[in-house]
Formats: structure tokens, sequence, C-alpha cells
């Protein structure tokens, strides 16, 4: 059998919630399940905080695209779309852009309606 193909991370050391000093060597590609409490989102802040990674060859997080996919992630790119049942938006930008477009036609509304009431107030003046 191959030996595995070593990772750019040499170890995570864990230090946070119920985990001291334990020591994960990681290899070229990993996928991290387990039940509640196993470490996983322990295991993902460390990657995304860069706390207790020991990187290989005097590298380090900035010389890599580090990318987590957790919770954080999820609720930060995907949304429902509506009502609509299996549809959704994917990308924190894509996001944004449903939120901004109910916010100008909020604002739109209050425009319209303030012109409404003014030319009803010009119109009466007009009568008079």
């Amino acid at each position: 059998m191959k030996p595995k193909m070593q990772s750019a991370i040499e170890r995570i050391t864990l230090n946070d919630a119920t985990f001291t000093g334990e020591v994960i060597e990681p290899t070229f590609v990993n996928f991290f399940y387990g039940k509640n409490g196993a470490g996983k989102s322990t295991i993902a802040r460390s990657l995304c905080d860069n706390t207790g990674i020991e990187w290989k060859n005097g590298k380090s997080a900035s010389d890599y695209d580090v990318l987590t996919y957790n919770t954080e992630f999820i609720d930060a790119n995907f949304a429902n779309y509506g009502n609509l049942a299996g549809v959704f938006t994917v990308c924190e930008t894509n996001i944004e852009v449903p939120k901004k477009i109910e916010a100008l036609q909020a604002d739109k509304s209050a425009v319209a309606e303030e012109y409404k009431k003014k030319s009803v107030a010009a119109e009466s003046k007009q009568n008079t």
C-alpha cells in the first residue's frame, strides 16, 4: 500500500472546548465527520482562525486558500429564495442582492406615497 500523501499542514493541535493538546496529522485530502461533540467544529475553527496549525516548510496560512465547509460558511453563502422549496441562492454577494432590492423597493414605495400625498395637496391648492 502506498503511503498517504501529506498535506501542507504538518499538524493541528486542538486547545479549545473539551480538547486540550489533541494532535491531528492531516493527509492531503481530509473529510472530518463524527457525532456531536467529536470535534468537527473545533477543527474547522482552528483552520479558520489559524490557531494550533503547524505548516510544513516554513509556510503559513497566507500562502494558501484555506477553506472550511462548516455552519458559518453555509450561513454566509446559502439562503432560501422566498418560499420556493428547494430553491436557494449561493454566495454572499447573491444573498445580499435580494436584501438590497427589497430595501430599495421599500424606499421606492415610501417615495411614491410621499409623492401621492404632495400631489393631492398641490391639486387641492390649485382647486381653491
